[in-house]
């Protein structure tokens, strides 16, 4: 069985009991967090849907600029209200933004070039979050993912300068689904294993049901307040361990900004690919290659293939200085 290694387990614990939680009472302790104006999301996958209904677009006449990562579960979702592509035509009315594994994209240099062609952007930062967030001066706002580093099933903020598109997401969570009670099992299942989702053949399905369940239900609600009061022990962790995989491998692991929390490092691995991938094997670590964009800029990429380092707080830290050690010595 291959493990997710690259995000939290989700466990017995991870899970808050009594009373329920609103979604109001979230939105006041994400604001808190990321010292800006937020709202509480279902989950990223979600946000962004809602964010491109509410600006009307229409799968079969407008396009969304995406860079070339992007998995295809994510691809499908934004399929239902615009194409998908990887250069700027006529029809393309708005790009998202990804600040991959906590790297943030050059934007002085993207919004320029969108602006010539009258493009809005949303920002979505899956693998990192700092505690003062902010967004681009002409961005719909920025998108923050909490599962990739944080024990919870689903969950995300989203802060943006535009009041309007905020009450929106506001009334579009308050919607109810049977579906969610269909996710949540099989998705604390996943979590709790850890399984890869890139291993697990109805994966994808799941994927596909999320825009069916919009405002999930009260049980992932307490996950998700359970999760926010674990973000500065995580990142601790977090500070600790970038500076042991930077005193060990030096330049081969491309470090993001420390006060970012965040859950993986990429790892330059050039010409010792089979040497790396047998040493996270052995570690029953995912031992995929990643495209990562080195000019983070979405218009210009420069697309490399990088292995990844997961800073996974509830890898014991023996086994993490082991895995460091193993790749310091390849």
């Amino acid at each position: 069985m291959t493990v997710y290694t690259s995000q939290p387990s989700v466990r017995l614990r991870d899970y808050r009991l009594g009373r329920g939680v609103s979604w109001e009472s979230l939105d006041e302790r994400v604001s808190r967090l990321v010292g800006a104006e937020a709202v509480a999301v279902p989950s990223v996958r979600v946000a962004v849907l809602w964010i491109l209904e509410h600006l009307g677009l229409n799968r079969h006449a407008d396009e969304i600029l995406v860079p070339r990562f992007l998995g295809r579960c994510i691809l499908n979702v934004l399929g239902r209200c615009a194409l998908p592509v990887q250069s700027i035509s006529s029809r393309t009315r708005v790009a998202l933004v990804v600040h991959q594994f906590g790297f943030l994209q050059n934007l002085p240099m993207i919004e320029s070039d969108l602006a010539k062609s009258r493009i809005e952007y949303v920002e979505d930062s899956p693998a990192g979050l700092d505690f003062k967030e902010g967004y681009g001066p002409r961005s719909l706002g920025r998108l923050i993912a909490l599962s990739k580093f944080l024990p919870v099933l689903k969950g995300g903020i989203f802060l943006s300068p535009h009041p309007n598109l905020l009450e929106f997401l506001r009334r579009k969570r308050s919607g109810r689904s049977p579906w969610s009670w269909v996710i949540f099992p099989v998705l604390a299942y996943c979590r709790w294993r850890c399984l890869m989702p890139l291993h697990v053949g109805w994966a994808d399905a799941l994927y596909e049901l999320y825009p069916l369940s919009p405002a999930d239900n009260r049980f992932l609600r307490k996950n998700f307040c359970k999760g926010l009061e674990r973000v500065e022990s995580y990142q601790c962790v977090t500070e600790r361990r970038l500076q042991y995989v930077s005193s060990r491998l030096g330049e081969r692991a491309l470090l993001p900004d420390l006060q970012r929390v965040t859950s993986i490092v990429p790892l330059v691995a050039d010409g010792i690919e089979e040497k790396v991938r047998t040493i996270l094997a052995r570690h029953r670590m995912d031992s995929s290659l990643y495209h990562f964009d080195e000019a983070t800029n979405l218009l210009h990429p420069q697309y490399r293939q990088m292995f990844l380092i997961p800073l996974n707080p509830t890898i014991p830290q023996e086994v993490f200085e082991s895995l460091v050690a193993d790749l310091a010595r390849a």
